[in-house]
């Protein structure tokens, strides 16, 4: 009996190959079961973390167990696709399975030129925003905590943590002299920085 080969669209494969979570290339994949939907392995855990029942974010029943998807793991070892990555004029030349998609991401110059500019970007928008009055207040009213904790905000390009967590830091301003006006304006710039910290963060993750 002679194979009888089946041709495929590959761009609509890879569309199919895309975590319902983060909408990107299925990295080391996972599947829940009873009901067979996939994720992410990252996405999926993080999923369960903010979920008390540990239900399947798509179905919502509860997860029984989790499974390699063999089969999808499979195309994704013969499914060629290209790096999108550029930064300028420059584009990215990459190509090769998807499964190694994600390896070649940590070592893409044009990627990270890119995030790098981004990162940049992020960063000048915040201290932008910051710079309206909670700067100020943290230079008059606490000069002490924002030069030796804040220290004009440098480590945003080079710390993941978040832009509060000197908020927390243990020092005696914070657990014996609370600052109403840092709450305040905590709470009042919060919304507006947190658009930009959250792409800081993923930016200095994936770096």
């Amino acid at each position: 009996m002679s194979e009888e080969i089946i041709s495929f669209n590959s761009e609509k494969c890879i569309e199919d190959l895309r975590c319902p979570i983060c909408l990107q290339i299925f990295n080391d994949p996972i599947m829940e079961l009873p009901n067979q939907h996939i994720f992410c392995k990252n996405c999926l855990i993080k999923s369960i973390k903010e979920d008390i029942m540990a239900t399947c974010p798509i179905c919502k029943e509860n997860i029984s167990s989790l499974i390699k998807p063999r089969l999808v793991i499979s195309l994704l070892n013969h499914i060629k696709m290209k790096c999108s990555s550029s930064y300028n004029e420059e584009k990215c030349d990459w190509k090769g399975n998807a499964i190694d998609y994600y390896l070649h991401l940590k070592d893409c110059n044009i990627l990270k030129k890119q995030n790098k500019e981004l990162l940049k970007n992020a960063c000048y928008k915040i201290r932008e925003i910051l710079s309206k009055e909670i700067t100020p207040h943290l230079k008059e009213a606490h000069l002490t905590i924002f030069n030796d904790y804040v220290k004009d905000w440098d480590w945003l390009e080079t710390d993941d943590r978040d832009w509060k967590w000197w908020w927390w830091c243990n020092n005696p301003w914070w657990n014996n002299q609370p600052c109403p006006p840092c709450n305040e304006l905590w709470h009042k710039y919060l919304e507006e920085v947190q658009i930009y910290e959250n792409r800081r963060i993923d930016i200095l993750k994936n770096m």
